[in-house]
Parts: structure tokens; sequence; C-alpha cells
């Protein structure tokens, strides 16, 4: 799968007109030829590091943060999220001062910043606080990069989180031929009814059920 998406993004990005947008990318994904193809397509980009292959990178910009040498400038902002009997504080901390990191990792085109996304989470009295790093074409504006970071979260909580607790999309064992497509279309079909509902009323009525195929909504 994961061969499959790092072929499958430079095409698809061909495919798009992104110029002048942000394109955020998960880990996994971070390869210096899609950042290339990025910047040919004329925007920016914020991409993750923390799991990825790019072990080194990960670490030396996690230790930039740790440390905070003297004479280079961070920005921070912070934001508040409170519900469910959750309080979530997080905090995005920015620096451009990265001219040693450009020199030692000249293969990512137009590096401009490096990015920590702090979130500290209390459930029940109970601290949890997780860390992730980020490389950006964009300047040390952290309220736009805050942005873009919970654009890309609120990807992750209403789509891949329906898919897999409604539809449990992690599980699937659909492999042959063009099932696995034909199923995703049919996921992420989804007119004003609940996820529950639908999927009754594809089974009960082949028309509806065809119109999910056709996917007119």
């Amino acid at each position: 799968m994961q061969s499959n998406e790092i072929t499958a993004i430079p095409e698809l990005l061909d495919l798009l007109d992104v110029a002048g947008a942000v394109v955020n990318i998960d880990a996994m994904d971070c390869q210096s030829k899609i950042v290339e193809k990025i910047i040919e397509k004329e925007a920016d980009y914020l991409i993750g590091l923390e799991g990825n292959l790019k072990g080194r990178l990960n670490d030396d910009v996690r230790l930039l943060f740790e440390s905070k040498p003297e004479g280079i400038i961070f920005h921070s902002d912070e934001d508040y999220d409170k519900g469910h009997g959750r309080l979530e504080t997080r905090r995005c901390t920015v620096t451009e001062d990265i001219g040693w990191l450009k020199e030692q990792y000249p293969h990512w085109k137009n590096l401009h910043s490096v990015v920590e996304i702090e979130s500290v989470r209390e459930i029940k009295g109970e601290l949890t606080t997780e860390k992730r790093y980020y490389i950006s074409s964009l300047a040390a504006e952290t309220k736009s990069i805050f942005n873009a970071v919970r654009q890309h979260w609120g990807v992750e909580n209403k789509l891949h989180w329906v898919l897999d607790v409604s539809f449990g999309d992690d599980q699937s064992r659909i492999r042959k031929g063009n099932a696995p497509r034909n199923m995703a279309i049919v996921k992420k079909a989804s007119p004003r009814l609940s996820l529950k509902r639908m999927r009754k009323m594809a089974g009960w009525d082949n028309a509806f059920l065809e119109k999910i195929l056709a996917a007119e909504f």
C-alpha cells in the first residue's frame, strides 16, 4: 500500500491544479520526489516525519526542538479543545532558522521551516502527551501552519474514522480485481442518511444500491 501511494501521489498531482495551495501529506509518503512534484505544481508542502523512513531527519528535527539552541528563533501558538470529558491543548512551534539542516538535506527542495506540534490531552485527570514533527516550504507563520494541520486532522476525524468504525475498513480483506475500488466508492458515497440506514436501504432496494454505485447524490 505504501509503495502504491508513493507512485500514485505524483500522478494525482499531475491531474490537479494545486497552485497556491498547501499539500499536507502523512509521514509514510515523505519522499523528496513527491516534494519536487509539489513545487513543480507551484504549491507548498507540509509533510510529517514521525514514523517514516527518514529516521535521521526526524531525529535531527526532534533534537532541534528539544534543545532549542541559543540564537535560533522559535515561534509558538496554542489552541484548546474541550468536549466529551476531554481537554486537549495543542501547541505549534515553528522555526525557519534551519540553514544547517538545509545543508545536510539539500535534496528537500524549497525546505523553509520545521514544525513541532505538541498535543497534551487530559481525560479523567490523566495526562498524555504526543509530539509530531514536520518539514515545510511555508514561512514560520504559526497560524497558517496550525490551520493546515487542523484541516489534515479533519480528514482523519471525519473520513478515516467513519471508514474504520462504521465499515471496518482496516479489517477488510477485499483484495481481488476491481472489488477494493468498488467498495471504496460505496463507502465514501454519503447521502444525508446515517451510514447504518444507508447500508440497510442498499440491501433492501436495488434501485437505491444502483444510485450509490453511480454516486448520484
